[in-house]
């Protein structure tokens, strides 16, 4: 890939996503809300971009970029805000990690059910999996021991480990408070941060794995040129 060919697949996804951070930023300044929102918008749009019918590694610089864009977005929390470097750094590595693994489903996705669908299927997934603390604890009983690994592989609460001594337990402020039964009828701990980064980093190793086996295969079976 030529290196014009690289900017023009990363710059449009980053100005995108540096867009809608700073949307989230006007309205919600650089507090806590501010960090979940970007997530959850990361989550959203990520594995749309990863799904494209694209290459898988113009794809995966397109989610870098993504990526790049939210992480710096961040500083703003860390110039003028609570957050101090090491929980940003944390962040953005849980964050690496996170759209990692979404990229990965979404090169798998793309392959099981074409790049149409692949896209949308995995940022439900992702979307699904971010907000089970306020669609699935109340359901959970608070004798459960699985909610311990729902909470390990949690990258929000994986952050929020991180953000905490700064801006606060999630589950304890208000708009949570009152959407989610963690902390409340089902106790938990926040995680350390290295379960969700491990983890989603295995998850997009594995999609990068397949999407060279797949380009691999795709190589040998094209007709030799004439």
């Amino acid at each position: 890939m030529s290196r014009s060919a690289m900017v023009r697949a990363a710059v449009g996804p980053f100005m995108v996503m540096a867009t809608l951070c700073a949307a989230a930023w006007g309205a919600m300044g650089s507090g806590i809300d501010f960090f979940a929102a970007t997530l959850l918008l990361a989550t959203m749009a990520a594995p749309i971009v990863a799904g494209a019918d694209r290459s898988p590694w113009t794809s995966a610089l397109a989610t870098a970029a993504m990526v790049d864009a939210t992480g710096l977005a961040w500083l703003a929390a860390v110039i003028g805000g609570p957050v101090g470097w090491t929980p940003w750094l944390g962040c953005y590595a849980i964050l690496t990690a996170w759209s990692a693994g979404l990229w990965g489903l979404s090169r798998v996705a793309t392959r099981a059910i074409g790049s149409g669908f692949a896209g949308p299927t995995v940022a439900t997934l992702g979307l699904a999996w971010l907000t089970w603390p306020i669609w699935l604890s109340a359901h959970l009983s608070g004798q459960w021991t699985g909610v311990t690994w729902l909470v390990r592989l949690h990258p929000w609460l994986a952050m929020n480990t991180l953000l905490a001594p700064a801006t606060g337990v999630w589950s304890e402020q208000p708009f949570a408070y009152h959407w989610t039964n963690l902390n409340q009828d089902l106790p938990y701990s926040l995680p350390t941060p290295a379960w969700a980064i491990g983890v989603f980093t295995a998850v997009g190793l594995a999609g990068a794995l397949s999407a060279a086996r797949s380009s691999r295969r795709t190589r040998r079976s094209a007709p030799p040129a004439t």
